[in-house]
């Protein structure tokens, strides 16, 4: 079966977060994406492993990071 990829913003919709808050995750190295030209692509997996594991605490745990 092929490997469907999902854009930033499809997986940002997905996830229900803003782009920035999935990028942010991507540069902590807590979401895995790959480099499409100019743009970033998503496996379907790891959008769904990322809903899984609850997408608010890891965006949680950046923010406490930052602060």
């Amino acid at each position: 079966m092929a490997q469907r990829f999902l854009s930033l913003d499809e997986a940002a919709q997905q996830l229900g977060v803003v782009k920035d808050q999935l990028n942010a995750l991507r540069e902590a190295g807590k979401a895995r994406a790959f480099r499409d030209g100019s743009s970033w692509k998503f496996k379907e997996s790891e959008i769904e492993r990322l809903a899984a594991e609850g997408i608010a605490e890891l965006i949680g745990e950046l923010q406490g990071a930052a602060d």
